[in-house]
């Protein structure tokens, strides 16, 4: 006679499965990337050089064939950089593909607040297939076979990477897993990809205790390199920090001795020098665009520390010569630029607008950036029209800057 379970166990397989605590989105709080020099990035710097890509590209015939706009980014939940990237797309007749990456500490609340918005964005005719975000963090591309090289690799290569980072790029005397790793194994892969322009934008804090002394000292000697083979780039150089017989390695320490404008400066030069050293082997010249700064610090003086800067690759014409004779070599014609792509990032890199004083300073302008951050905030349902919970209550007991608070800070050195 066959084994019959007992009554219990038939109830116990007949209940319901246990019900799990179900995960509202993430409650809409507004952040420091809300004010209005955050807007004044958005379209001074990435928008207008989204519609500067797609129109040098348009130029060479890439959207030829149906072929996207392809972005790299690392979006906060409400997707704004994806949403203003996407518009340019529609405007200009052409089609994205995005891929993102998660911040490391992404909450569930935070993953699903994200995850509707995307639904609204993927709904565009803009929008390409397979554009994603990945449950993975930005630092991992520079593992191989990870899920975020894998990712990088399949979405790639990139027209844009918009490295929006709240954290420091090299905090740390060993680079393994750090930003500044993922950026250059970012920039090897696009180097190495592909032969058509692109765009890194970077936003990233820079303050004394969030680059360790290596990095900084790494980045120095990129600097120093470039003053020991060419005499303009070190005369100049010399002439910005107000050389008076000092070695410029000293002039560079004195710089970044402490937080403002100087370290800021000689960060995004030493940087902009890095990029370009690295190009250079792969035949890519680099161009730095204009970079922006602003402050982070809730009490005055409100020092600049954080940087968006911005870079173009292009390529290169890779010379074939024969040697043998049989064919007959082109003649080279030689042209020369106006200024050489090392004293272009020196000059820009010196002369980084401090977005802080640009607003206080013109209040048409900022009132501009207050109307259309209101409009993107609204787009995701920030209740911005609100008399208590609105974007002008929030906005009026954010920290205000003084430029009278700094202006002993001003001076190069």
């Amino acid at each position: 006679m066959p084994d019959i379970s007992p009554v219990d166990d038939f109830e116990e397989e007949a209940l319901p499965p246990d019900v799990q605590e179900l995960v509202a989105p993430e409650v809409l709080e507004y952040a420091p990337w809300h004010r209005p020099r955050k807007q004044y990035v958005r379209q001074k710097q990435w928008v207008r050089h989204t519609v500067g890509i797609v129109k040098k590209l348009k130029e060479l015939g890439y959207f030829g064939h149906g072929t996207p706009l392809k972005y790299l980014t690392l979006p906060g939940p409400d997707l704004l950089d994806i949403s203003l990237v996407t518009d340019v797309c529609t405007q200009e007749g052409v089609q994205i593909r995005y891929t993102g990456f998660c911040l490391a500490d992404e909450k569930e609340e935070s993953r699903l607040r994200r995850n509707l918005n995307e639904f609204g964005i993927q709904r565009q005719e803009a929008v390409f297939g397979g554009s994603k975000i990945v449950n993975s963090k930005i630092e991992d591309v520079a593992i191989r076979r990870s899920d975020a090289r894998v990712a990088m690799e399949q979405g790639g290569p990139f027209d844009i990477v918009n490295i929006d980072a709240c954290e420091p790029i090299a905090n740390g005397h060993d680079t393994t897993g750090s930003l500044v790793q993922a950026i250059r194994a970012i920039a090897e892969y696009q180097l190495a990809a592909t032969r058509t322009p692109w765009i890194l934008c970077l936003t990233t804090p820079i303050q004394t205790e969030s680059i360790s002394a290596a990095s900084l000292g790494a980045l120095h000697g990129q600097i120093i390199a470039n003053a020991n083979s060419d005499k303009r780039f070190a005369d100049e150089l010399a002439e910005l920090l107000v050389s008076e017989g000092a070695g410029i390695d000293d002039l560079l320490k004195t710089a970044c001795a402490q937080n403002g404008t100087n370290l800021v400066r000689v960060f995004s030069l030493g940087l902009s020098k890095w990029l370009i050293h690295m190009a250079e082997q792969a035949n890519f010249a680099v161009k730095k665009l204009d970079g922006y700064c602003y402050s982070m610090f809730k009490r005055p003086p409100h020092l600049p520390n954080m940087v968006s800067l911005c870079f173009l690759f292009e390529p290169q014409a890779i010379r074939i010569e024969d040697k043998s004779g049989l064919t007959r070599n082109p003649v080279v014609q030689i042209t020369t630029q106006p200024i050489s792509d090392h004293i272009r990032a020196l000059r820009r890199s010196f002369g980084v607008a401090n977005i802080d004083e640009i607003l206080v300073g013109n209040q048409e302008l900022f009132e501009a950036m207050v109307n259309e951050t209101k409009e993107l905030l609204r787009s995701v349902g920030y209740p911005v029209d609100d008399p208590v919970l609105g974007y002008d209550a929030w906005l009026a007991a954010q920290p205000t800057y003084d430029p009278s608070l700094e202006a002993d800070e001003a001076a190069i050195v």
